[in-house]
């Protein structure tokens, strides 16, 4: 279960904020929110980090933002969030949302005023979180599959599940499981070693 951009939307501090350009990338997965202080990112990103740009000032113009957003998509970063107004970027640049818009890649534009703090804070958390549950229902899967305890238990719930030539003959698998949010389903998918 990871966190990405379209999830941002479900943030209490995100409400103000509006898609610019990129809807087409709004799947892209936050690793985690990254304020940039440097006119380059490369020596400092993994991938994946969601981009603030905050008091470019009066200096950064047009292009300064094109080649950023560039090496963004270089990076494989998951989206930018631009701060507009006050004493930052007047608007966001219609060459940059066409730019974005290209290249599937979520740019947000986002009122100057808004404490930066408390929306990184909730966006970390949100990562955090879902990052917790994910582990929690791996490990759960792993305990109920490979546990010393409970094989018995384990066998007799994937004799329901798997083909009855694998329980019968004692095929070898390998599994696949996962978790649909919007309806609770759990979905066992196995396969056979060839």
């Amino acid at each position: 279960m990871s966190f990405c951009c379209a999830d941002l939307f479900k943030l209490k501090h995100f409400k103000q904020v509006r898609l610019a350009a990129g809807e087409r990338g709004l799947y892209r997965q936050i690793s985690w929110p990254f304020i940039c202080t440097t006119p380059t990112i490369s020596q400092w990103l993994h991938g994946g980090e969601l981009l603030f740009i905050s008091n470019a000032g009066p200096d950064t113009d047009e292009a300064d933002l094109l080649a950023l957003a560039r090496e963004s998509f270089e990076k494989a970063l998951s989206g930018m969030v631009l701060l507009t107004g006050g004493d930052s970027i007047p608007t966001v640049p219609p060459a940059l949302s066409r730019l974005c818009d290209e290249a599937a890649f979520p740019l947000f534009d986002m009122p100057w005023d808004i404490k930066l703090v408390d929306i990184t804070q909730e966006i970390s958390e949100a990562i955090l979180y879902r990052r917790a549950q994910s582990k929690k229902g791996q490990r759960f899967i792993e305990q109920l599959l490979f546990s010393d305890d409970d094989r018995r238990g384990a066998g007799r719930l994937l004799r329901g599940v798997l083909p009855s030539d694998q329980v019968r003959h004692g095929g070898r698998f390998s599994a696949g499981f996962s978790f649909s949010d919007s309806s609770g389903a759990f979905k066992i998918r196995y396969f056979p070693y060839v």
